[in-house]
């Protein structure tokens, strides 16, 4: 199994904003207070039921405590070499959520 390229949340966003010309706000938040955050969101979900929330405790365990992987093996094994630009990647995933009406050109 591979973890593809590590990619901090900040150089997400930055990748977002270089691709589609739009800022995007950060807010940043401790592990922990992110993960209660998720978790009273799953609470509310529970108490009303039309509530879709944003954002669950599970997710944000994931987006806080995500940690680089060594591909090294994986990418001589196969031949890959490298990942691709996370710019590129973004880059066609946006165009990607446009083509499918998901989101309206940035």
């Amino acid at each position: 199994m591979a973890g593809g390229t590590f990619v901090t949340w900040d150089r997400w966003i930055s990748s977002f904003e270089k691709v589609t010309g739009v800022e995007i706000r950060r807010i940043n938040m401790p592990a922990r207070a992110l993960v209660g955050f998720g978790r009273v969101l799953d609470g509310l979900a529970r108490v009303l039921p039309s509530f879709e929330p944003p954002l669950g405790r599970e997710g944000a365990q994931f987006m806080s405590y995500m940690v680089p992987t060594d591909d090294a093996a994986f990418l001589a094994e196969t031949g890959l070499g490298q990942y691709r630009d996370v710019d590129s990647s973004v880059r066609d995933f946006v165009e990607w959520l446009v083509d499918t009406d998901f989101i309206e050109r940035p």
